[in-house]
């Protein structure tokens, strides 16, 4: 009933002064047609708030009319699902655009408050007794100054920021997203083999919202629960299914596993290829089919790019890593110095090495001496002289 409660507030909203006019069955029918045309052209032109609000009114009235899991209401749940989450996508692409801004904001603060204290360094020095009055005024303006009473009003008024109000409108549309899709894939696994592409489509449509919360494990299983539904079809469903190996891709690339995530990104370039070539085998192209063809090439280069880009960064560590190896195998050996000088030679990476040659040491004290054959030639020290005995 949630539906009917938010397209009966909307009309009691815009026609207060109004009578409120009851529509019949074939008249509501016929509203709900046309709502739904219009929400899929502004879907298609990315007018998304535009269309959910014309998508909810169709779930609102088909809801009333037949129940909220009738058969009429799988594709506006759907399509009103997909633009929820496109909403929510544009919503935290706003939110980086602030996030960014309020840095380079705060960068210009900082160089600002630089400037001005090199241009106040630079100045002239005041005296001590001007630069207290001067702190007194200011601590005295401050106390004035009714900044904390208006924060304290704006939150018991209940007013919150815009960005916070971003967020929540992001989550609540998700939310709401996942809810609206639940919904679908009862109606769309209850409709049997007819409806088994728009129940791979519901499942997609879950991976991106798991996608989106960072949920990147959970969002893979879905992803490869929607390719194994496109695998059991008779019909071949290249583009969806592309699209599907990108993003596990994307999921893998996001955990740092770039080996799985080349490999799905790779099948995904195969199965565009495969889909150009099904297109050019046609006799008469139209210009719908050359635009195809085009956007498809596009997107092909751009994935090719990216490959490319994680086997290159690939090979770049094995590099890295093979010469570490290396240098721990095969250590450098250190040159020592040759005393004599023949052949030496100096590598200033290797360590310090001392050239200086060693002094020989005194060993004089350890030779004895030849006592002299004319002993009564070589004078003496009294004190050693030997003593004549008196007869």
């Amino acid at each position: 009933m949630f539906y009917t409660v938010c397209i009966l507030f909307c009309r009691e909203r815009t026609n207060m002064s109004e009578p409120v006019v009851e529509l019949s069955k074939e008249e509501k029918i016929v509203e709900a047609k046309e709502l739904y045309s219009k929400g899929s052209r502004n879907f298609l032109v990315k007018s998304y708030d535009e269309a959910a609000d014309q998508l909810s009114q169709v779930c609102a009235l088909y809801e009333e009319l037949y129940g909220e899991l009738c058969d009429e209401l799988g594709m506006p749940y759907l399509l009103y699902a997909k633009t929820l989450i496109a909403l929510s996508i544009e919503e935290n692409k706003v939110l980086d655009v602030q996030d960014e801004q309020e840095e380079d904001d705060d960068d210009g603060d900082n160089e600002e408050e630089n400037k001005e204290n090199d241009s106040n360094g630079n100045g002239k020095l005041e005296t001590v007794k001007e630069s207290e009055n001067e702190k007194g005024e200011a601590s005295s303006s401050k106390e004035a100054l009714p900044e904390t009473d208006a924060t304290a009003t704006s939150t018991e008024n209940g007013t919150v920021a815009p960005t916070e109000d971003i967020e929540d409108d992001a989550a609540t549309n998700l939310q709401l997203a996942w809810e609206t899709l639940e919904l679908a894939s009862r109606i769309f696994s209850r409709q049997g083999l007819n409806a088994l592409p728009n129940l791979a489509e519901v499942q997609t449509e879950l991976g991106n919202i798991q996608f989106e919360n960072q949920i990147l494990d959970e969002a893979r299983s879905d992803y490869e629960k929607a390719l194994q539904i496109y695998k059991d079809l008779p019909n071949t469903y290249r583009r969806a299914t592309a699209e599907i190996h990108y993003k596990i891709g994307l999921t893998f690339l996001m955990q740092q596993m770039s080996d799985e995530g080349a490999n799905e990104l790779e099948e995904a370039c195969a199965l565009i290829d495969a889909e150009i070539e099904d297109i050019k085998k046609k006799k008469d192209l139209t210009e719908k089919d050359e635009n195809n063809i085009k956007d498809m090439e596009e997107i092909k280069q751009e994935i090719i790019a990216k490959v490319q880009e994680i086997k290159e960064t690939k090979e770049q560590s094995k590099e890295e890593v093979r010469a570490a190896l290396d240098n721990f195998m095969n250590p450098v050996p250190k040159k020592s110095v040759d005393v004599s000088g023949a052949g030496s030679s100096f590598d200033p990476s290797s360590e310090t090495v001392s050239t200086e040659v060693a002094k020989p040491k005194d060993i004089t004290h350890l030779i004895k001496r030849k006592k002299p054959e004319n002993s009564e030639d070589v004078p003496s020290s009294p004190a050693k002289k030997p003593t004549i005995e008196k007869n």
